[in-house]
């Protein structure tokens, strides 16, 4: 990793502190330190499995990243490190993507209430924008974006069987793709988060910005 500029720095932070998009000139610079940053918390949450996946830690950093770009306003130039001015934030960031709360245990155990039967419905987002503009553009828009193949896919599942009326679209979708239904959701979330980050920051995809599939308000994806 290169030396810090503490001067682009400030510069850097003043601008996320107006501009969200910023967040990806974040990102670029210091998304490798962030990913330390994560990686260390997901070791000492005993979760070495996520620590290990690429995809979860860089979902994590982005997680992160916003963490970060929402309160860049209060940090201080001349103060501690961004992320070392908000590691208890950041921590409590990761604890969230790891599945889990405070307390230090294998989240696989939280799991205790049996959860209902998967009812797959084998629709995806190609077929359905075949009668929608909108979720079209919102196919294009998941291909511009910086995101896994597995998460973009788990996104449009999760998505797909939640518009369809499944009552536990993340058991749904986490039997599909051997995930735990928290990851899934947390997932779902930074895609959507992505997503809407874009439709800021270019005008032709502005029209997602409300879409209900992005904003998590519940729409008929058959219409």
């Amino acid at each position: 990793m290169s030396e810090i500029d503490h001067h682009e720095l400030a510069e850097l932070m003043a601008r996320m502190a107006d501009d969200p998009a910023a967040v990806l000139t974040f990102l670029d610079a210091h998304g490798p330190r962030l990913a330390a940053i994560v990686r260390t918390h997901l070791r000492s949450f005993g979760r070495h499995d996520l620590a290990r996946d690429d995809d979860e830690v860089q979902g994590t950093v982005l997680d992160v990243a916003f963490f970060l770009q929402e309160r860049a306003a209060a940090w201080q130039p001349g103060s501690a490190l961004p992320w070392n001015w908000a590691r208890r934030g950041i921590r409590t960031v990761v604890a969230a993507a790891a599945g889990h709360a405070t307390a230090d245990v294998d989240v696989d155990l939280l799991h205790v209430v049996p959860a209902p039967a998967p009812v797959h419905h084998d629709v995806d987002l190609d077929s359905l924008a075949e009668h929608n503009e909108l979720l079209a553009l919102l196919r294009d828009a998941l291909g511009v974006i910086v995101c896994s193949d597995r998460d973009r896919d788990v996104h449009v599942e999760y998505r797909v069987q939640w518009s369809l009326g499944d009552p536990s679209p993340a058991h749904t979708t986490a039997a599909a793709f051997g995930l735990a239904p928290d990851n899934v959701r947390q997932i779902d979330h930074r895609v959507r988060r992505k997503v809407r980050l874009l439709a800021g920051t270019d005008a032709r995809f502005a029209p997602l910005a409300d879409m209900p599939w992005i904003t998590g308000k519940r729409v008929d994806a058959a219409a």
